[in-house]
């Protein structure tokens, strides 16, 4: 369960943005470390919640490819983003692989799930990530 300064942080950001949905680029980058990973219900952490059905019904195209790479950076499993078989797209998989290829420059792992949506949509963006 969340602490209490965690859940009224939480409260905050969920009550801003229906009223204003590009609010969520503010909250949404922060919610790992203001909030941690704490359960909010059966199937949700906190930080799975930050790309749910309202944000992937309500982003514009960049700001959801961005949010889905910050899914990526911080595994956050992908199966979690709404939307995301619907939204993928060709820009969206050449981030992650991109991010995908300096991870390993830096000798250090992708998560496995980055590799399936970045062949379901530019298959041609996975040279050079195993």
């Amino acid at each position: 369960m969340l602490e209490p300064g965690a859940r009224a942080r939480l409260d905050t950001s969920v009550d801003r943005v229906p009223a204003d949905p590009t609010a969520i680029g503010v909250p949404f980058p922060a919610v790992r470390r203001r909030c941690g990973r704490a359960r909010i219900d059966d199937h949700w952490t906190v930080d799975e919640a930050a790309l749910g059905p309202y944000a992937a019904r309500h982003l514009p195209d960049d700001e959801y490819r961005q949010a889905v790479l910050k899914c990526v950076f911080h595994e956050i499993p992908l199966d979690r983003v709404a939307g995301l078989g619907k939204r993928a797209d060709t820009e969206l998989a050449r981030m992650p692989a991109d991010f995908a290829r300096e991870r390993i420059a830096a000798g250090r792992g992708v998560p496995e799930d980055t590799t399936s949506v970045i062949r379901a949509f530019a298959p041609a963006a996975l040279d050079g990530v195993p």
